[in-house]
């Protein structure tokens, strides 16, 4: 009996230290699987930073400026060129909502200053080109 009571004892003992030592295992294992990956974002943001800082040395926005440069050059070609036109074209202008007008505006400075933000920080030191 009191052989049986001992066995049945061990095999409790060995029964919960080998439920121990899984939980400890399984720790370790969700450890190392959230040190890999916080490694993983860690990459993924920095090539994020690196790819955006070689768009912007490379000029990637730079059609969308020049397009919004022409955009405000064309009246004043159009003026020289062409007197007539010109002062039809600023009579429908000035027709135009106050709020299209200052969000053209707003639209044009944010290309023009966030391209300008993006070269800065990815080391050019400004200046459009």
């Amino acid at each position: 009996m009191i052989q049986a009571v001992v066995g049945l004892l061990g095999g409790l003992v060995r029964e919960v230290f080998e439920d121990w030592r899984q939980g400890r295992q399984l720790r370790r294992e969700i450890k190392k699987a959230a040190a890999e990956y916080r490694i993983e974002q860690a990459k993924s943001a920095e090539a994020y930073r690196r790819e955006w800082e070689l768009r912007a040395l490379e000029g990637g926005d730079r059609w969308v400026r020049r397009l919004s440069f022409a955009a405000w050059t064309a009246p004043l070609v159009l003026a020289a060129s062409a007197p007539e036109l010109s002062a039809r074209l600023w009579e429908r202008l000035g027709a135009l909502p106050e709020w299209y007008v200052t969000g053209y505006l707003a639209i044009t400075a944010a290309i023009w200053g966030l391209t300008e933000l993006r070269t800065w920080r990815a080391g050019r030191g400004g200046g459009a080109r």
